[in-house]
């Protein structure tokens, strides 16, 4: 059972999974539900994970136009109002990785960690490369092909062949699922397009943060994972083995880096919120 949060333009799905500390999972792009992969795992038992599907996955509202990152990043919040959390950890992967930095700029208050999982930095050199792949999607997305647009897609960023590194992990409709929801891709990779981070205000976010990357990634988010260490100089970094889907392929590590990660930094009088299952 989905919960209904209310956002601009309708409602976006969200449910809670587990007991204790609250923590905001943010998602990427094509796969809204990567999360089914660590959610149970017992390195995160201790907390209460708040699950969204972002705007244009799922049953959550669907795109009127263009949405940009600072726009995303209002929705997480609205998430974590929804559910009465003044302050909660933060993760986000990938595009959800760029959306909680915003937040972090914009709502400081609201972040008590944040966890970047191999968030896309628009700033570095290496961002050109993901210009073919993505092209190349979008051409067959224009073209009709939702399937090829979408195999291309995750192939052109997540560096692992999908229907061979996900099916053990990732239900069993998972592909359906990226192609139903394709239509978010565009207006994502044109909101990236328009977003900067900037170095100067990422400097000034005074919560504990950890960056993650896998080994086997692509060289944009290996600059990406540096281009946060070089910007704060106390941030936890840790590499995995795995690739860009870092806790689809390698669950069990990336739950027990970021589970120890979160229990390292505790929160004191976390706020009791609504509980769905």
């Amino acid at each position: 059972m989905m919960d209904e949060i209310p956002v601009r333009g309708g409602h976006l799905e969200g449910r809670v999974v587990g007991s204790g500390e609250p923590a905001l999972l943010v998602h990427g792009s094509l796969i809204s539900d990567e999360w089914d992969c660590i959610e149970r795992h017992p390195a995160l038992a201790g907390f209460r994970l708040h699950i969204y599907r972002r705007r244009g996955y799922g049953g959550s509202a669907r795109h009127d136009g263009p949405f940009s990152i600072e726009q995303q990043a209002e929705d997480a919040q609205a998430v974590l109002t929804h559910y009465g959390l003044p302050q909660a950890h933060v993760v986000g992967h990938s595009y959800g990785g760029s959306t909680v930095l915003q937040l972090a700029v914009d709502h400081p208050a609201s972040i008590h960690t944040l966890s970047l999982l191999e968030p896309v930095i628009t700033t570095v050199p290496a961002l050109g490369d993901l210009h073919g792949g993505i092209a190349d999607g979008l051409a067959r997305y224009a073209e009709g092909d939702r399937g090829g647009a979408a195999t291309t897609l995750l192939l052109g960023i997540g560096g692992d062949d999908p229907a061979i590194a996900f099916q053990e992990t990732l239900a069993s409709d998972w592909f359906d699922r990226a192609v139903a929801d394709l239509d978010a891709f565009p207006i994502e990779a044109a909101a990236l397009g328009a977003w900067a981070p900037s170095a100067d205000a990422v400097r000034q976010i005074a919560c504990p943060v950890l960056v993650v990357v896998g080994d086997r990634t692509l060289p944009l988010f290996h600059e990406g994972f540096v281009w946060v260490r070089q910007q704060r100089e106390d941030t936890e970094a840790v590499m995995i083995h795995a690739s860009h889907m870092l806790h689809v392929v390698n669950p069990d590590a990336l739950a027990s880096v970021l589970g120890s990660f979160l229990a390292r930094h505790p929160m004191t009088g976390s706020t009791p919120s609504r509980v769905s299952v």
